[in-house]
């Protein structure tokens, strides 16, 4: 009896999908020295495949299926070799995930870290090269910023033509990322720069990263004053910038005030509940003495002694769910138990 069309071709799906899926075996890449803070080359990357004629190929995940397949033409079968971090090379060429590296030096190059690279000419993130920068001393700081001991970038390089803009100021070689914030952020200890711009402020001993979130950018402490990249005007009669000593440059707001907390819950000044909310702190209640977070939920906090809620997307205003009592438990960032009662979303929870 003939095949059913249905049985054929769930039969050739699974062979191709087979045929897709399997992973060949790659020359290992020679050892290779690394510069300091880089990363030595590691496994061949999986991405690279060949078809049935032994021509390479990429496709992300390996899933061709899904992502389809990036043909890679010129490239030389019987010496292409997979390196690491999306790179790979053979005798004439140089790749970046299934693209030609087009300043590439196959014979001089080495991965360093993933998604970056150097030759003797040049540093590479990602498929671009990066001009005007040691192969010999750059560091890279993912995903955007490149220093050496004379200059620093900062790169946006996801499109096909990057885009460089220098560092004003900088002190290259004490360049750093801020850990745990957005990686457009970075300083030299003595200067803030954000996305390759210098925030108009020189930094203090004092200073020190809080947090960002609510359309700020970054909440930071120097020279004992609290400083916000924001972008809001300030018109909200709420506004923190209208009961302390202010002063705007650009989007850079600083305010002559003491500060506890983070952006959901913060106390100025030791007595002002403040929120952040569009770029903005909005104060929400006067005389406060005592602020406590809680683990797990950045919704809820209590605030002397009352335990209270805050809705993030919707105008500031706070939810009043009682006294704090001894059962105060916290099950996930909605939903708390408070009292013998259950709560979601500052609401009963039945």
């Amino acid at each position: 009896m003939p095949a059913r069309p249905a049985a054929t071709i769930t039969l050739l799906c699974a062979l191709l999908t087979a045929l897709l899926a399997s992973a060949p075996t790659w020359p290992q890449a020679d050892a290779a020295p690394v510069t300091p803070g880089s990363q030595p080359v590691g496994e061949p990357d999986p991405d690279y495949r060949r078809n049935w004629r032994g021509q390479p190929y990429w496709c992300r995940g390996g899933n061709c299926l899904a992502h389809g397949r990036r043909r890679m033409s010129g490239a030389d079968p019987s010496s292409f070799r997979p390196l690491t971090g999306g790179y790979a090379v053979d005798r004439h060429r140089v790749w970046f995930e299934g693209r030609e590296v087009e300043a590439g030096d196959p014979a001089t190059w080495r991965v360093l870290a993933p998604g970056f690279a150097r030759d003797h000419r040049h540093v590479h993130v990602g498929g671009h090269a990066v001009p005007g920068l040691d192969p010999d001393r750059t560091r890279y700081l993912p995903r955007h910023y490149l220093a050496d001991d004379r200059q620093a970038l900062y790169g946006e390089f996801q499109n096909e033509r990057p885009f460089f803009r220098r560092l004003a100021d900088v002190d290259a070689d004490r360049l750093a990322l801020l850990p745990g914030f957005s990686d457009v952020l970075a300083t030299d200890g003595a200067r803030l720069y954000v996305a390759g711009e210098r925030v108009p402020l020189d930094l203090e001993a004092d200073f020190r990263p809080l947090w960002s979130g609510g359309g700020i950018g970054l909440a930071f402490v120097s020279g004992g004053r609290l400083h916000l990249l924001c972008r809001s005007s300030g018109v909200d009669p709420r506004s923190l910038a209208h009961r302390v000593p202010a002063r705007r440059q650009d989007r850079l707001l600083s305010l002559q005030v003491s500060w506890q907390g983070d952006g959901h819950w913060g106390l100025a000044d030791g007595h002002l509940l403040v929120v952040a909310h569009q770029g903005d702190l909005l104060v929400l209640r006067e005389g406060v003495s005592e602020l406590r977070h809680l683990p797990d939920t950045p919704f809820h906090a209590v605030v002397d002694g009352h335990l209270l809620f805050r809705h993030p997307n919707r105008p500031p205003e706070l939810t009043d769910l009682g006294p704090a009592q001894e059962d105060l438990r916290v099950i996930d960032a909605w939903v708390v138990k408070n009292g013998g009662s259950r709560w979601n979303g500052g609401a009963p929870d039945p």
